[in-house]
């Protein structure tokens, strides 16, 4: 789980949202390996985010740097988008991959800088 978090990782565990959002990520994923017959550890939310907590806060990810250094090829494809189409393909939903996904691509197609990505989430994805 820990390539497709488009934060800056400690920062997740400071924000209850933002813990919402990976959570409901984090089922939608498991749900997904499911139906794919790839086993999870039963509390793979959990050991995540243990790890989140003892990372620096200015740590982030990879998808995270490739945008804010405005690369033109980012992992997004590779990483939410196929979250997304096998989701389609084994008919798993996955509502917040999707949501996040089209706003990456949006966001890629008008060279919108990710750093201001999360208060767009806050803003537009909170339940």
């Amino acid at each position: 789980l820990r390539p497709i978090m488009i934060w800056m990782l400690a920062k997740i565990c400071e924000d209850e949202a933002k813990l919402d959002t990976l959570r409901s990520l984090t089922a939608e994923a498991i749900e997904l390996a499911r139906k794919k017959e790839i086993e999870l550890s039963a509390n793979i939310f959990d050991k995540t985010i243990s790890n989140f907590r003892f990372m620096p806060s200015e740590v982030t990810t990879s998808m995270h740097s490739d945008f804010i250094k405005k690369r033109q090829k980012t992992e997004a494809q590779s990483l939410i988008g196929y979250v997304v189409r096998e989701g389609e393909k084994l008919n798993v939903q996955t509502p917040v991959f999707t949501k996040i996904y089209a706003s990456l691509k949006a966001a890629a197609s008008t060279n919108w800088i990710l750093a201001r990505f999360p208060d767009f989430l806050k803003t537009h994805y909170n339940k």
